[in-house]
């Protein structure tokens, strides 16, 4: 069970070159997990450009030990309102819904 164990972890790291949609940061934010990027354009999408938990030096694994500390130090700087917004558009009735729409315009224009 993916959100029971993700609920066991104190913090999701991420720090992809490339993503589609980062899903793991999706499913960590959905189970109450602060999260640290890299800053890609995929994981700004979600967290927002202004996210404090996005890695810009990647490769500079002092400074990616830094910010973890910080992430672990501050759980709440590692909560992202704007994921937590993007996930309200992947609900079941939001994804209906916008289903609807697209038929609702094809088929009655």
């Amino acid at each position: 069970d993916i959100p029971q164990i993700l609920r066991a972890t104190d913090l999701a790291v991420s720090i992809s070159h490339h993503e589609g949609t980062p899903n793991v940061m999706l499913e960590a934010i959905r189970a109450g997990v602060g999260v640290v990027a890299s800053r890609i354009p995929e994981h700004e999408a979600v967290l927002g450009r202004e996210f404090p938990m996005l890695i810009s030096e990647r490769h500079d694994w002092a400074a990616v030990a830094k910010i973890i500390q910080s992430a672990i130090a501050s759980p709440q700087h590692a909560q992202s309102e704007c994921a937590k917004k993007y996930l309200l558009k992947l609900s079941p009735d939001a994804v209906r819904q916008d289903y609807e729409d697209i038929f609702e315009r094809f088929l009655f224009t």
